[in-house]
């Protein structure tokens, strides 16, 4: 079994059938197997599932040493764990001053409104996995060059378009981890 944490109902392509799917939002779940659920309080048994996913920048709106031992808690010993989370590493804050700060607090958007959000650097994530328990062994980033339209005032809708030439961007070393959001890949020890 596989717990999906913030997974809205998305099952990212990933075997169905063998998900359960956490999230706050009710409506969200409609039609697979989830639980309604603050991602700090897991309502899984210890190790009780093979793996987990946890998307949609859960992260970034909890407490992320709270998540990350959740997520260690119900996933069994050498089962993997996939992090999504809003990074302060981005070239978004390429003239703010905040890049690569452990927690960053902007203001951003969701769904059209303003809302503040904590960004975390790559380094600040990952030791507080490696503390839980989990041991890294890749990440990847996204958003990439609308990230960086973003910090030279491109309006949203226009830096929007620039994530298409992300799988350009990520062939330069220097830009391939320099996205918005970040993906770590780990498996619990």
């Amino acid at each position: 079994m596989i717990s999906n944490v913030g997974s809205g109902g998305n099952t990212y392509g990933v075997v169905p059938e063998r998900q359960v799917h956490v999230d706050l939002i009710v409506r969200r779940l409609a039609g697979c197997r989830g639980v309604v659920s603050n991602a700090m309080q897991l309502p899984l048994k210890s190790e009780s599932v093979g793996a987990a996913i946890c998307v949609g920048s859960v992260v970034n709106h909890c407490e992320p040493a709270r998540v990350i031992g959740e997520l260690v808690r119900v996933v069994t010993r050498g089962g993997p764990i996939a992090l999504e989370f809003d990074s302060s590493d981005g070239l978004h804050h390429l003239r703010t001053g905040l890049r690569g700060t452990p927690v960053a607090i902007v203001q951003t958007f969701y769904n059209g409104s303003a809302i503040n959000l904590s960004e975390y650097s790559v380094e600040h994530v990952v030791g507080i996995a490696e503390r839980a328990g989990v041991r890294m062994y890749a990440r990847e980033s996204f958003h990439i060059l609308s990230a960086a339209a973003l910090a030279f005032g491109l309006a949203p809708p226009l830096a929007a378009l620039m994530a298409t030439l992300d799988p350009i961007a990520r062939l330069c070393p220097k830009l391939r981890l320099a996205g918005s959001n970040v993906m770590l890949f780990g498996y619990r020890r």
